[in-house]
């Protein structure tokens, strides 16, 4: 019977197998796609850095490394890059405004004058000053240095996201002198002109840093 022929083959796996949703593309996939040809945008994940200290960008386009061999961090497999308040990466960057996020913890014995970012974004107890840029500790503006340590003194992980910040020619974590005392997980750096959806690419960059929190 045509209809019970046209039932059976319909029925059949084989000519019309189930519909299998395809993943989504990860985060860390969104990101290296969004910086491809942005030379100076990246990503990177310190758990996986070198020990010798080289933490090549996952968008390839800029290896953050230590200023001299002895700034380097020491690696911790969870913790990313150890900041000893001596140790420095960074990578010549245009001159530019940028945002960068990182997934960071403050020691909580490290009241500061401490910088997160050379010469620009530093946190000290009871220091009135203002943060370069536009600070926001897991989306909470802070608005002083003052703050900024508070928000960061339980030792935990936080999502450090700074906008609007002015650099010249490079761009580097830490410092070799009143440099942060913790460590540094992971970090996204773009300038902010470069990404076609700079609003997406932050709010991924958010996204991806949080996951993996040890």
């Amino acid at each position: 019977m045509p209809g019970l022929s046209l039932s059976l083959t319909l029925g059949n796996p084989l000519l019309f197998p189930p519909s299998v949703p395809t993943s989504a593309p990860t985060l860390e996939a969104d990101l290296v796609a969004a910086f491809s040809g942005r030379g100076n945008c990246d990503l990177y994940d310190f758990t996986q850095a070198t020990t010798y200290y080289r933490a090549v960008g996952l968008a390839r386009n800029r290896s953050l490394s230590q200023t001299t061999a002895s700034l380097k961090p020491d690696i911790d497999p969870a913790l990313g890059a150890i900041m000893d308040g001596t140790a420095q990466m960074g990578a010549p960057f245009a001159t530019g405004t940028y945002t960068v996020v990182l997934a960071m913890r403050k020691d909580p014995a490290d009241g500061g004058n401490s910088h997160i970012v050379k010469n620009a974004v530093v946190y000290a107890d009871g220091d009135g000053a203002g943060t370069a840029g536009t600070v926001t500790v897991d989306d909470a503006a802070v608005t002083t240095r003052n703050d900024l340590h508070d928000a960061l003194d339980d030792g935990a992980e936080h999502i450090v996201s700074i906008t609007g910040l002015p650099q010249s020619n490079s761009v580097d974590l830490g410092r070799s002198t009143s440099g942060m005392i913790g460590s540094i997980r992971r970090a996204v750096i773009m300038l902010e002109s470069e990404p076609a959806d700079l609003a997406g690419a932050r709010s991924k960059a958010k996204a991806w840093l949080g996951q993996g929190v040890s």
